[in-house]
């Protein structure tokens, strides 16, 4: 029924079939990108990838791809996208990631595997799993986006709360980024029930280690509600509409948040930083050597563009298994921190901290011990205590 309402009105002599072979193959297939704004520094974090057709502009984007669906040849589409993106990936700017739109069935299409697999490394690439169908293939899924992650990709979740992307399909996939889908977000600046919500979804986000993009911020009051909840990640119209380019925030937008931010500015946990030495995923045999070698109770393991994959100690070093470890923006706050480690489980949170820039990239370590000690130090200073 769905398809037949999107497709009233084509005319006979035009051909679905011609037009997605021309899209597969990379002809009349052109990108914006839409910018991502980190809330909490008002600059602009990464871009969402959308796709536009130039062979028939005056149809949507959606309208493609649920014709491609219909036919069976979503993968081909998606691979092209695929395909588009990662040839752009060299020209972003340093510090910021890149989203893409894959449907789950798609990760396991050869036409997706081929173009992922002839990047080597996948780092700064934000896989978006849309919530357009369900997925018939869990495990198989799963273990495609464990693959992803091993080269350096993170996986979105989009539309969270919408459609088939509801919790158990978070639960199962876990996340690096859940998206909260617009029809959730739109009126947030006087609807209670919706702040609720967002405010809910952030919480379960931080307990899964995880962070929420909001979508669909269009207006100035939208954006300070956001803000004042929390909300690290939002996109939308407010912020910058899709252009061809790397464009950056809109100067309104900037200032509208500029005067939220004096209770986040300063170094963050710049000061709270430990080095702590590292091994590459692939030589963690030498990690009981760097730890005889140094004085630092952990190693950190890194990936590829030193991205934190978690922490080896002398029991977990023998193994030469990492532990997941709470993995931190540097440009966190102490009070964050504290929170987040607050919500996981007591041997958990005994673990240092990995910090990571907003590239991804490994900076340092907090233990809690001085997280604590920072804490009680501000506190003293504030009451005279």
């Amino acid at each position: 029924m769905l398809d037949q309402q999107l497709f009233t009105g084509i005319r006979r002599e035009w051909s679905w079939p011609a037009l997605i072979d021309r899209a597969s193959a990379g002809d009349g297939l052109a990108l914006e990108y839409q910018p991502i704004v980190d809330m909490q520094r008002a600059v602009v974090a990464g871009y969402e990838a959308l796709a536009r057709f130039t062979d028939r502009p005056d149809l949507s984007p959606d309208t493609w791809f649920a014709e491609a669906r219909r036919q069976g040849r979503a993968a081909q589409l998606d691979a092209a996208v695929l395909r588009a993106v990662l040839a752009r990936r060299p020209t972003l700017p340093t510090n910021r990631f890149l989203t893409v739109n894959v449907e789950p069935a798609s990760l396991l299409a050869p036409d997706v595997e081929r173009v992922l697999h002839q990047v080597p490394d996948l780092g700064a690439v934000v896989v978006e799993i849309t919530e357009h169908s369900h997925i018939d293939d869990l495990p198989a899924t799963k273990n495609a986006i464990e693959r992803l992650r091993r080269r350096g990709a993170r996986i979105a979740l989009d539309d969270a709360g919408t459609g088939y992307a509801g919790l158990e399909q978070i639960l199962d996939l876990r996340p690096d980024l859940l998206k909260v889908d617009r029809a959730l977000v739109a009126g947030i600046e006087w609807d209670e029930a919706k702040a609720a919500l967002v405010e809910m979804v952030g919480a379960f986000a931080d307990r899964i280690d995880a962070w929420i993009l909001v979508e669909g911020i269009e207006t100035e009051e939208a954006a300070r509600r956001c803000a004042r909840l929390g909300v690290p990640l939002a996109q939308g119209w407010f912020f910058g509409r899709p252009q061809a380019g790397w464009s950056d925030i809109e100067p309104a937008a900037f200032a509208a948040l500029a005067d939220l931010l004096d209770t986040r500015v300063g170094d963050g946990l710049q000061p709270l930083l430990l080095v702590a030495p590292t091994v590459h995923i692939t030589n963690v045999d030498v990690a009981a050597t760097v730890l005889a070698a140094s004085a630092a109770d952990v190693v950190v393991v890194v990936g590829d563009n030193d991205r934190p994959l978690g922490l080896l100690t002398a029991e977990s070093g023998l193994a030469r298994r990492p532990i997941a470890s709470l993995v931190a923006n540097v440009c966190s706050t102490p009070a964050e921190l504290a929170y987040r480690l607050s919500t996981v489980r007591a041997g958990d949170a005994a673990l240092p901290t990995v910090v990571a820039d907003s590239g991804g990239r490994y900076v340092g370590i907090v233990t809690l011990q001085r997280l604590m000690a920072y804490l009680a130090d501000v506190h003293a200073r504030v009451f005279g205590e």
